[in-house]
């Protein structure tokens, strides 16, 4: 049975103008505009809570990232990161207990990301091994994030502090 499709009769089914102009003078309008606000209060919410909290950059090549305090260390991750997500919606969580989105979030690491790389310094990011200021850092991978510092001393030999 080959029917050809009559597109004159489908467009019935498209609602008209006035439908929509009779949806926004409807009760649902007003909880639509309050979810509207209310998602875009959280995304404020969350932004605020990085530019208070976080210590915000980008590298060399315009990747965004953030040093949180956590305990008695502080912790790198790129913005884009599951672990900075995470800490982010564990902040917004401790503060206002409520959670939101991972559309909100997103939105929120959008303008965070464009902050870090337009408004914030421009820092070299090590992984487990750093050289800096003639000391060589060595992250031990701990549970502690215990950190090893070796320098070269006067006579040509190494010193090594935990």
């Amino acid at each position: 049975m080959d029917q050809k499709r009559d597109w004159t009769t489908t467009s019935s089914l498209i609602p008209s103008k006035s439908f929509w102009r009779y949806r926004q003078g409807s009760p649902n309008a007003g909880w639509c505009a309050e979810k509207k606000e209310k998602r875009e209060s959280k995304t404020k919410h969350l932004i605020e809570l990085a530019l208070d909290e976080a210590e915000l950059f980008h590298d060399a090549d315009k990747k965004a990232y953030a040093t949180i305090r956590r305990d008695d260390h502080r912790e790198t991750y790129p913005l884009r990161s599951r672990g900075f997500r995470t800490w982010l919606s564990g902040r917004f969580w401790a503060q206002f207990k409520d959670g939101c989105g991972g559309q909100i979030v997103q939105d929120a690491l959008s303008t965070i990301e464009a902050h870090a790389i337009h408004e914030e310094s421009s820092h070299r990011v090590y992984v487990r091994l750093a050289l800096q200021n003639d000391r060589i850092y060595l992250d031990l991978g701990s549970d502690r994030f215990d950190v090893m510092e070796i320098t070269s001393t006067a006579g040509g030999s190494w010193k090594i502090r935990m």
